[in-house]
């Protein structure tokens, strides 16, 4: 009983540990690295609904984030994809996985989150339900229209035969 007991604790440190060390650790430390490349270029807890909408404060950081960030991130994305390359297809998705949570884990990801209005979400959903009704309007009406004009086809068929 004892030796069971034992095997059992040793396998479960095994997983414990190899976890630890293993893509997981790998994923995070590269949704922390790809959050560095947000947060030096310019992404930080000053950020707010008022400074969005001025536009000369979103030039200076859309030309910050447009020559920065995609060389740093691409750094990580080479890293990424070397890690995947000896995976199997479940640990890629364990390790996808692991990186999304990762990034939601993220300082960056607590800065965008703060920004959200969410005392504006009724209005949001509001808006949102108004242009699902346009879409459906629109698809009912094309939808008409193409068979009236498939109709116009089906007749000049028959004048061909």
């Amino acid at each position: 009983m004892k030796r069971t007991l034992y095997s059992i604790f040793a396998a479960a440190m095994f997983v414990v540990l190899s976890g630890c060390g293993g893509a997981e650790a790998k994923a995070e430390n590269h949704a922390e690295e790809l959050c560095t490349c947000l947060t030096d270029a310019g992404l930080d807890n000053s950020l707010n609904i008022l400074r969005l909408n001025d536009r000369s404060f979103m030039r200076d950081m859309e030309d910050k984030f447009q020559n920065e960030v995609p060389e740093c991130a691409m750094k990580v994305f080479r890293e990424m994809e070397k890690d995947l390359d000896d995976m199997s297809k479940n640990q890629k998705k364990e390790y996808t996985k692991a990186f999304l949570k990762a990034c939601i884990d993220t300082d960056c990801a607590d800065i965008a989150i703060n920004m959200i209005p969410y005392d504006r979400m009724g209005m949001a959903v509001d808006m949102l339900e108004d242009q699902l009704r346009r879409q459906q309007r629109y698809r009912r009406d094309r939808n008409r229209w193409e068979e009236e004009e498939m109709g116009d086809v089906d007749d000049l068929e028959d004048l061909f035969r």
